[in-house]
């Protein structure tokens, strides 16, 4: 729902941080949804089968065909990728990641909007791909940092 959303929605059942699409498998069009703990769920609607609601913070493979919808909203998407622009953009990060000195600061993610039962380990859960990574949980958000530079880019 939040305005500076690459997909702002506005219906009363949207969390402002509801889930987050990621590329599964960098190089290729498979993308993985997560539910970020929000109140009203996500779904997937695969072909022939009926809507699964996803468990929050735990990531879900997409398939081509797959429809997701946000809480109660009556609305459908498909996500569309455009792996050739994704890994120009990485490879540009990636550059300027080596060309710059290692920095505590651009290695803290924050993760706000957490579903207040949220805990260290489904955070953690968000960045099991990269071992050794450091949560500080406040209220309703979490700090991460990352353990090397190279992991900003994974």
């Amino acid at each position: 729902r939040r305005e500076d959303s690459p997909l702002p929605l506005d219906h009363a059942s949207i969390s402002r941080f509801h889930a987050c699409a990621v590329n599964a498998c960098p190089g290729t069009e498979e993308y993985a949804l997560v539910d970020l703990g929000s109140s009203h769920g996500t779904f997937v609607h695969r072909k022939g089968r009926s809507p699964k609601r996803l468990e929050p913070f735990v990531f879900y493979r997409l398939s081509k065909r797959d429809e997701v919808q946000f809480g109660a909203s009556s609305k459908r998407f498909r996500l569309v990728a455009d792996c050739e622009r994704r890994r120009r953009k990485a490879e540009r990060l990636a550059g300027r990641m080596a060309a710059a000195p290692d920095d505590e600061q651009q290695r803290t993610i924050v993760v706000r909007s957490l579903a207040y039962e949220a805990d260290e380990a489904d955070v953690k859960k968000l960045f099991r791909h990269i071992p050794d990574v450091v949560v500080t949980l406040g209220r309703g958000s979490a700090t991460v940092v990352l353990p090397s530079k190279n992991d900003v880019t994974r």
